[in-house]
C-alpha cells in the first residue's frame, strides 16, 4: 500500500511529490490511534497532511517538526481531493485553495 502526496510548499515553484510506505502509516496509526483505513472513510485535512509530513520526515526532505513544516506549507483553505486509484494505491492531493 503507498499513498502518493502533491505538496504545494511556499519557497517552492512545483508541488512536491512524496509517497508514504507501510512505516508511514504504521506510525500514523500509532500517533493518532487510528486505523490508516480512516483516510479514505473520513479524511482530514489535518491527517493527510501528517502523513505527507511523516514521509517526508522518514526520507529527510525535512528536518522541521510537524507544525513548523505545516507553516510552510502554501495558504490556501481547508479544500481537498483525494481518489482512490485501485484497492491498494492512493493518491491524494491535497489542494488548498484561498478563497
Amino acid at each position: 500500500m503507498q499513498i502518493d502526496f502533491a505538496i504545494k510548499l511556499k519557497d517552492a515553484a512545483q508541488p512536491v511529490v512524496i509517497s508514504s510506505e507501510i512505516v508511514d502509516m504504521i506510525a500514523f496509526e500509532q500517533e493518532h490511534n487510528l486505523s490508516i483505513s480512516v483516510l479514505s472513510d473520513e479524511p482530514k485535512v489535518s491527517h493527510l497532511t501528517w502523513l505527507a509530513w511523516h514521509a517526508m520526515h522518514r526520507t529527510g526532505k525535512t528536518q522541521l517538526d510537524f507544525m513548523e513544516w505545516a507553516a510552510t506549507l502554501e495558504d490556501r483553505s481547508e479544500e481537498h481531493t483525494s481518489e482512490l486509484q485501485s484497492p491498494d494505491h492512493l493518491v491524494c492531493r491535497l489542494l488548498l485553495e484561498k478563497k
